[in-house]
């Protein structure tokens, strides 16, 4: 494990599906980092809003939500400055038809169904190591 990743990190996850967020959360709480969690795009823009320049250290997004979708909060991310260089991981259910879209915002992605903890854990490390 790197360096940044043993330290605490904050953990921003957005999904509108509880079951795939109490995953992810399942995942990355027993390891130490702090995880706040978000229902969809539109909620997790007014807690990135409240939070001023404060930011989380990694964004988990969901592509497919209700309301704000992934590329739409990735687009709010990115336009922040203090959130426009923040790490993003973007879980979707097919990979194709948003892996150029993520790719060209220096995001992250993950194909839910296809992939295992370790692989989702190795990511986290990784964005987190970069950071």
């Amino acid at each position: 494990m790197g360096l940044y990743a043993m330290l605490v990190a904050v953990i921003l996850v957005v999904d509108d599906n509880s079951i795939h967020r109490d995953l992810i959360v399942d995942l990355v709480r027993p390891l130490g980092h702090t995880v706040i969690h978000s229902t969809d795009g539109e909620d997790a823009i007014h807690l990135l809003e409240s939070w001023g320049d404060k930011t989380p250290d990694l964004i988990i997004v969901d592509y497919n939500m209700p309301k704000v979708n992934g590329l739409g909060l990735l687009n709010v991310i990115r336009q922040r400055e203090a959130t426009k260089w923040l790490p993003v991981l973007m879980l979707t259910g097919s990979a194709q038809n948003v892996q150029s879209l993520v790719e060209a915002k220096g995001v992250a992605f993950l194909e839910k169904g296809r992939i295992s903890s370790e692989k989702i854990l190795e990511k986290i490390e990784f964005l987190l190591d970069g950071a």
